[in-house]
């Protein structure tokens, strides 16, 4: 029987020496799905986006994406099946343009020469354009260096990238950790837009920052996957209820309607 599922991990363990990252952790995301992940520092929620992104190699268990088994051994192999990553550092080029960000490492030629080719300004401008709008992100100069931009507008910018070239799936590592009030309400527009557009995203955020917008809530604490929550339309969880069932051995699991 075919599965729903578009992403499976299964049973991921991942230690660094002595130090248990990731065991034997499990994660099941459905088509049309908008995961949080979420724990506290060291919990493993980076450990784990990265392994999925390809950067790091698990030590044992099986990735299954979209149907297929997958071993990533770089993060292009994974961009190649689909999957992007917003990084908790954005991973931009501070020193250069919104255009040149986008298309780093992608850059579109008029006349390929290795190192000398011909760049298409134009039409990667154009593009660069429709993967904004897609995602609702309003920069009025593109040429203007990504330094020079507001932190909710960088991380717009990562955003869209992100959005622009994976087609299956969007990884965001506490995507709003270093954004102020306002700048992170506009990050959740933009993520809800990426939710009506289609668009799969898996999201980790620390316990303390908020989980609504989610149509399911796993948390993993020092590496272990502890408490799963299913999330239906006009359900969510309160912050409290999550605290209170942090720990195995409460009866978690069951919903809080607000």
């Amino acid at each position: 029987m075919e599965s729903n599922y578009i992403l499976e991990v299964n049973n991921i363990t991942k230690h660094f020496g002595g130090v248990i990252a990731l065991e034997d952790v499990s994660l099941h995301i459905e088509q049309g799905e908008h995961i949080a992940l979420v724990g506290d520092n060291g919990a493993g929620k980076s450990t784990l986006a990265n392994i999925m992104a390809g950067a790091i190699q698990p030590d044992s268990g099986t990735i299954i994406f979209d149907g297929e088994k997958k071993v990533f051994s770089s993060p292009m192999e994974a961009r190649l099946s689909g999957i992007e990553t917003v990084y908790q550092d954005l991973a931009l080029a501070n020193d250069l343009g919104v255009v040149e960000n986008i298309f780093l490492g992608r850059e579109v030629c008029r006349v390929y020469l290795g190192p000398f080719s011909i760049l298409n300004h134009r039409k990667m401008k154009k593009q660069a354009n429709a993967m904004l709008n897609a995602t609702g992100i309003r920069i009025q100069n593109l040429e203007v260096p990504i330094n020079n931009l507001s932190g909710g507008q960088r991380q717009g910018v990562a955003i869209a990238r992100a959005a622009g070239w994976g087609s299956k799936l969007i990884l965001l590592d506490e995507p709003t950790a270093a954004l102020g009030v306002q700048e992170t309400k506009r990050v959740e527009e933009i993520i809800r837009k990426l939710k009506k557009n289609g668009i799969i995203c898996l999201k980790h955020i620390h316990c303390s920052q908020d989980k609504t917008n989610f149509s399911n809530i796993t948390m993993p604490q020092s590496g272990l996957t502890i408490l799963h929550y299913i999330l239906k339309d006009g359900w969510e969880i309160t912050t409290r209820k999550i605290i209170d069932n942090w720990y195995p051995e409460t009866n978690g699991g069951k919903n809080d309607r607000i």
